[in-house]
């Protein structure tokens, strides 16, 4: 790979993928790295229906973080970010 291809793939990997908010203000944090399919590959979902009815709010869903803290109901707000 490329000097240029890894700094690029480097740097994807300093940003926070995402801080979800609740509406009760409940947050998660979930890294670039740990999301990445060449990297960690855990799956991130936001669900916007849930058994065939659409959500008022969407939810995140972390099916193998391990914990149910990385679920999110009502999710209100997302936000990149960068780290470092």
């Amino acid at each position: 790979m490329a000097k240029t291809e890894q700094d690029a793939e480097q740097n994807l990997y300093r940003f926070a993928a995402s801080r979800a908010r609740s509406e009760d203000d409940y947050q998660v944090v979930l890294s670039w790295a740990e999301i990445a399919p060449d990297f960690g590959a855990c799956a991130a979902l936001l669900a916007t229906r849930y058994n065939g009815h659409l959500l008022t709010r969407p939810t995140l869903v972390v099916p193998h973080g391990g914990h149910a803290n990385r679920y999110l109901r009502r999710v209100c707000r997302l936000q990149l970010a960068r780290v470092g």
